[in-house]
């Protein structure tokens, strides 16, 4: 009960913060960068985009996908890879900045350079601490499901939908481990490894608040996932392009998530400082 009151406790912490639009900046730059991609990969066919973009949807979808409407139909699996690729090389720093502007609520004492200028001067390191999880959930998403039904000729309904479900558990388990990696690097001044390990730390010593921080703002991806998987109705009842714009609009709602993961990350790691006397 003492972690889910900690849980409890970040959240209202984060809530009271949503009307302050400074928090908001990284995650709408991150949000910006990922619509940007989505309607650049929607001009796939222009004449300077082909020559290189072509060969890139080929590689990850086949020939299909660079054909109308066909490309709308895959693009949120197409668009998959691009976000992971963003995941690593814009939120490495843009997560960054953000965990530091909530850190500073608590601490108004603002670092050196600002947050921004701290996380753009530990940018290698906030890289390469979170590529271990990148390749966790580029694992999860290409490997594993191949590795499961391979050799399956038809899946079930109710089988995909549990690894669905069971992917979203296992990528915010993998994200709760790594969650307190920016902090220990920008404010703890560790290493890359020493962060990793004092995030695995506070993980094992706060589970239920680390692992709640996480997985209930992701439970999220439920209904978008439900939404966009329906992209063959939209195609056909609508206009095939109104799936970028629902791509866009689920980029959107993972922001929101993404703000209380953070902030609720940022307060936990406050407390177990605290706490710790550091």
């Amino acid at each position: 009960m003492h972690q889910v009151s900690l849980l409890l406790w970040s959240w209202i912490e984060t809530t009271r913060c949503v009307g302050r639009g400074r928090q908001w900046v990284p995650f709408v730059l991150l949000w910006l960068v990922q619509a940007g991609v989505i309607l650049l990969l929607t001009q796939f066919h222009r004449p300077l985009l082909a020559p290189f973009l072509m060969p890139i949807l080929r590689l990850l979808g086949g020939e299909p996908v660079v054909h109308y409407p066909t490309f709308y139909l895959a693009l949120p699996s197409l668009f998959s890879y691009f976000a992971l690729a963003i995941d690593l090389l814009v939120a490495s720093w843009t997560l960054g900045a953000a965990f530091l502007i909530a850190w500073q609520t608590d601490h108004p004492a603002e670092p050196s350079g600002g947050a921004y200028g701290r996380a753009r001067q530990a940018y290698g390191r906030l890289l390469l601490a979170r590529l271990p999880l990148i390749v966790l959930f580029a694992l999860l998403l290409y490997v594993l499901p191949g590795l499961l039904f391979g050799g399956s000729q038809e899946i079930g309904a109710t089988r995909m939908r549990l690894f669905r479900y069971g992917s979203i558990g296992l990528g915010s388990l993998f994200e709760a481990f790594f969650l307190y990696v920016p902090l220990a690097l920008l404010v703890g001044g560790r290493s890359v490894g020493g962060a990793i390990g004092r995030s695995f730390s506070m993980m094992g010593r706060m589970p239920v608040a680390t692992l709640g921080a996480v997985l209930i703002p992701n439970l999220i991806q439920v209904p978008v996932s439900a939404m966009l998987r329906r992209a063959d109705s939209v195609v056909r009842s609508m206009s095939p392009e109104m799936v970028a714009w629902m791509l866009v609009g689920a980029s959107a709602l993972y922001m929101v998530a993404t703000f209380y993961v953070v902030g609720a990350g940022s307060r936990l790691y406050r407390l177990y400082v605290t706490e710790r006397g550091e």
